[in-house]
């Protein structure tokens, strides 16, 4: 299966500066309830770090998942949401993004995924008075690496 990729995301994200070589990437149009690529896995607009920015959603048949990707750069972000990136290139988008991202995600058994995450990168998100917290989910850790 090729990669695949929003139709909106910035052309030069997937462009040949990006040097991809054979690797195939196909574009896909992404309406605002998402996009089943594949047997449970579904791209879900995220725009706000850039236009065609998507979520992934991992569906089974008993839990979800969601690699948030550049939606959610740092934890910090879930106790303060309005907390932007430098990088975000509509930092009003971002916002609403995260918090629409946050809410779906908010006293739900799904995991959030952080891309950029320290450990924990993945636990579910409970909703603490407009703020949000990481309960990391248990037998997600890295162990780390020997010397």
């Amino acid at each position: 299966m090729p990669s695949v990729t929003s139709r909106q995301t910035v052309p030069s994200t997937t462009g040949p500066a990006w040097n991809l070589g054979d690797i195939a990437v196909r574009r896909v149009d992404v309406p605002e309830d998402g996009r089943e690529v594949g047997p449970g896995v579904f791209l879900v607009p995220a725009p706000g770090h850039t236009p065609g920015q998507v979520a992934v959603e991992l569906r089974g048949s008993d839990r979800r998942a969601m690699i948030t990707g550049d939606s959610i750069h740092h934890p910090v972000q879930l106790s303060h949401p309005h907390v932007n990136s430098c990088v975000d290139i509509d930092p009003a988008q971002a916002l609403r993004t995260r918090g629409r991202l946050l809410d779906a995600l908010a006293d739900t058994d799904a995991l959030l995924l952080g891309t950029h995450f320290p450990q924990p990168t993945a636990g579910t998100v409970r909703s603490d008075n407009g703020r949000y917290r990481l309960l990391a989910e248990p037998g997600t850790e890295i162990p780390p690496t020997s010397a």
